[in-house]
């Protein structure tokens, strides 16, 4: 089994944020047109619920991976939006 290379990670992490980012688009277009509570409405949230815990575990694999990356370098993978501002 051969790990993903830190290159690979990054470009993992964009797709995935591509993904939840049309995910969340599609998320309000069927809101919109079959309601919120409808169940279409309901496998949305939970497909936009299951990229985001994937994003979350991919991130903690960067660090196992890369113990000796920066902290901001790591987080900016997969969950850009948690990025430390500090």
């Amino acid at each position: 089994m051969t790990k993903f290379s830190l290159a690979q990670h990054k470009q993992y992490g964009l797709m995935l944020q591509d993904c939840h980012d049309k995910l969340i688009e599609f998320q309000v277009a069927v809101g919109q047109a079959y309601g919120v509570n409808s169940p279409a409405s309901k496998f949305v949230r939970l497909a936009v619920h299951d990229i985001k815990d994937l994003k979350i575990e991919m991130e903690k694999i960067v660090f196992l991976e890369n113990r000796s990356l920066e902290h901001r370098e790591k987080v900016s993978i997969y969950t850009p939006n948690l990025r430390d501002n500090s």
